[in-house]
């Protein structure tokens, strides 16, 4: 048992520094963004939007041309793909819209971060052969609280990711679809991690109890 807890403890581990490292990565790619100057000056800006959903409002645009070898393209009545847009100085990029979607991707980081150091401090006290105390009751439930918020802050991202998306296809022929889901899986592991809080804290109980009849 303590072979196999250790390896959970492991997996956290590698976990939490492959999701950091991928923040701080994505963080890097935004700061390396053209700055001021450049978009004062007008420089041709491309906007990358990844996995966008999208139909056409007629079936006269149904089609486009590929503008590098002229070939045509035919989108499904729903197509999704990644969408590069020229943008000038007056882009959105940086509306309202751009921020509370950082906002809230950053708060569902620290989030997540927090949520797993509590499960690693969890299992590395169960390493230890400490089980039923305090410590351990509050780890699982600050834990249980973190990953049921997630999934509420991760659907507001994306449906602001969504309206940010409508805003750069309207000059286009386009309707963007609302693929905002909300994750019931992250949910569900949240209200498990209370319910076994509130089972550790009931045991913490009874052995307090077994310990004054004793």
């Amino acid at each position: 048992m303590k072979k196999n807890l250790s390896l959970i403890r492991i997996v956290f581990i590698v976990l939490l520094v492959v999701f950091v490292i991928s923040m701080l990565w994505h963080g890097w790619k935004y700061l390396n963004l053209p700055n001021n100057a450049e978009v004062a000056a007008n420089v041709p800006l491309v906007t990358t939007v990844d996995d966008i959903s999208f139909q056409p409002n007629v079936e006269a645009h149904a089609w486009t041309i590929n503008s590098n070898n002229g070939d045509t393209i035919v989108f499904a009545p729903h197509y999704c793909t990644d969408v590069y847009l020229n943008r000038s100085a007056d882009s959105q990029n940086g509306s309202w819209l751009s921020i509370s979607n950082g906002i809230c991707l950053f708060a569902g980081a620290i989030l997540f971060i927090i949520a797993l150091v509590n499960i690693y401090s969890f299992f590395n006290a169960l390493t230890k052969g400490t089980f039923f105390t305090q410590e351990n009751t509050m780890r699982l439930k600050k834990a249980g609280i973190l990953f049921a918020l997630l999934p509420f802050l991760e659907y507001l991202a994306t449906y602001l990711s969504f309206l940010q998306n409508e805003k750069l296809m309207q000059p286009f022929h386009f309707k963007v679809l609302n693929n905002s889901i909300f994750d019931f899986g992250t949910f569900m592991t949240g209200l498990l991690l209370l319910a076994i809080s509130y089972a550790f804290k009931k045991g913490i109980e009874l052995q307090q109890e077994q310990d004054l009849t004793i």
